[in-house]
């Protein structure tokens, strides 16, 4: 096996870099979607619509801002690609969010009765609408996954590219309007994301990451 040193390339800090991007990504899409399969098998389920929700109206513009979510947690583990611990402390997060929002899911499983009755034609819109209708049932509603790691990922670029952070400041905010526009949440699910990006924002992110140290023990007199 090629090596640098006398350490496998695997072991490498770029594998470890990966090993993080690409767990984080297992993590949460496997969690979802299994979970999401279960609780449409279940049918039981908590509403938690009140009436500015009924309010809200569908605005299929909002569709593609709704689907980069799934996009800008990536941009972000390589926008801080040469920040190691950053990248650590981001996964963490994105893990963090993921935890708590997956066991929100199971143990409070809401379901969003107020989606709409899409009717031909479609369009470009439409059709990204009709998409996540067919691959994902009306559940993993509370907290809202999407405000979660939209907002986790704009205090990450905070830290590593502060010129970018209100850009993604201003995605984050685009993205949790669309899951009203769109249909997809309750009101209560943005406001459950807003409180979970908080937490994982005080718990990892709240300081600028630094690599850890070793301390080295002075050896015991013979």
């Amino acid at each position: 096996m090629i090596g640098f040193g006398s350490r496998p390339m695997w072991t490498s800090l770029t594998a470890k870099k990966f090993a993080w991007l690409l767990g984080n990504l297992s993590f949460h899409i496997a969690g979802y979607l299994g979970i999401n399969s279960y609780l449409s098998r279940q049918g039981a389920s908590y509403d938690l619509a009140i009436a500015l929700d009924h309010q809200i109206p569908f605005i299929k513009y909002f569709a593609p801002f709704y689907s980069i979510v799934y996009l800008i947690p990536v941009v972000t583990f390589f926008l801080c690609w040469n920040n190691y611990p950053l990248i650590k402390a981001a996964a963490k997060a994105f893990i963090g969010a993921g935890v708590i929002c997956f066991t929100c899911f199971l143990l409070f499983p809401v379901k969003y009765e107020l989606r709409v009755d899409l009717q031909p034609p479609y369009d470009f819109f439409t059709h990204i609408l009709r998409f996540f209708y067919w691959i994902d049932e009306p559940y993993n509603c509370f907290p809202s996954l999407h405000v979660a790691l939209a907002m986790i990922s704009a205090a990450i670029v905070r830290w590593q590219r502060p010129r970018l952070a209100p850009v993604f400041y201003l995605l984050a905010a685009i993205v949790s309007a669309s899951i009203l526009f769109m249909k997809q949440h309750y009101v209560l699910d943005l406001a459950g994301g807003l409180g979970v990006s908080w937490l994982m924002t005080a718990l990892f992110l709240a300081r600028e990451p630094q690599e850890e140290t070793e301390v080295i023990e002075p050896a015991a007199p013979a």
